[in-house]
């Protein structure tokens, strides 16, 4: 069951907790909140880091890509669309092995880095263009054989809007498959790392367990077919990098006051003089009828 017309049920205590003061978001970001939308937000901090995205180690990630391949079993007559394709690593891992991608994303910023990578790679069968999941050009209806999104789906302010969108752009019997930021099915840590995101990231909305995956996808009409969570560790500075001087201090502040206990449920851990913890992801792919 769906409430407020956004979440998941247990998804709503926890976002209006993020919106009520609870967590430790300074004024700036509260005032951001209030006079900025999400896609605004979005824009604005992924323009400045488009650059990081291109040699992201988390989205350049080659296990993940190649799961993700194996997942979708692309074939070579497939159209796809990736939707939140970022800097296009997504789109140009899947480019060899179908007709044609077309990569969309809100920031033409990371649109130019991926349009850069694809000359570099002498990759000639996509294209991309700047434009917003939860409005998608009419033209692209029942146009795909794949839609995916891969690390994106967390920023959109309307996951029922933005998978309608998306199943709407999918032919019959086409897959959608989504990687993305995901929590397990622990409130602690659910709370922990939404507030760790919101810091890092102001233009984030909510990441979702699997059973809220499970559940969107379905009330979308979908078929849910794998569901794969999994982790990975990853550096402080994953969290840090390009933000304010004080949502670096309030991070550090988080980390710093754990428990004992709760450090070992997050992973938290000193290599070679580095700070590490874990973060949690989900692949799931679905099939419209």
């Amino acid at each position: 069951m769906q409430a407020d017309g956004q979440f998941c049920t247990h998804e709503i205590r926890l976002y209006n907790a993020a919106h009520s003061g609870t967590f430790p978001i300074d004024m700036e970001a509260i005032a951001m909140t209030e006079t900025a939308s999400y896609e605004e937000r979005a824009r604005a901090i992924f323009a400045d880091r488009a650059d990081l995205y291109t040699t992201s180690a988390a989205h350049t990630d080659e296990q993940v890509l190649g799961r993700l391949i194996e997942i979708a079993n692309p074939q070579p007559n497939w159209r796809v669309l990736d939707i939140g394709t970022g800097t296009g690593h997504t789109a140009l891992a899947l480019a060899p092995h179908v007709r044609e991608v077309v990569g969309l994303d809100l920031t033409e910023e990371m649109l130019i880095e991926a349009r850069k990578l694809a000359g570099e790679r002498r990759i000639t069968n996509v294209t991309f263009q700047v434009a917003d999941v939860h409005h998608l050009p009419n033209e692209l209806e029942d146009s795909f054989d794949l839609v995916t999104c891969r690390r994106a789906a967390h920023h959109f302010s309307d996951i029922h809007r933005a998978l309608s969108e998306m199943v709407r752009t999918l032919r019959s019997g086409g897959m959608l498959l989504i990687d993305d930021r995901s929590v397990p099915e622990d409130d602690w840590i659910d709370d922990t790392m939404h507030r760790l995101d919101c810091l890092h990231d102001e233009s984030h909305v909510r990441q979702y367990r699997a059973s809220c995956w499970i559940e969107l996808l379905e009330n979308a009409a979908l078929t849910v077919e794998i569901v794969e969570p999994y982790t990975k560790q990853r550096p402080l500075s994953s969290l840090t990098a390009r933000v304010s001087a004080d949502h670096v201090a309030e991070i550090h502040t988080i980390l710093d006051h754990l428990s004992a206990q709760q450090k070992e449920q997050l992973g938290v851990e000193n290599i070679d003089g580095e700070r590490r913890s874990t973060h949690w992801y989900l692949m799931i792919s679905a099939r419209k009828a």
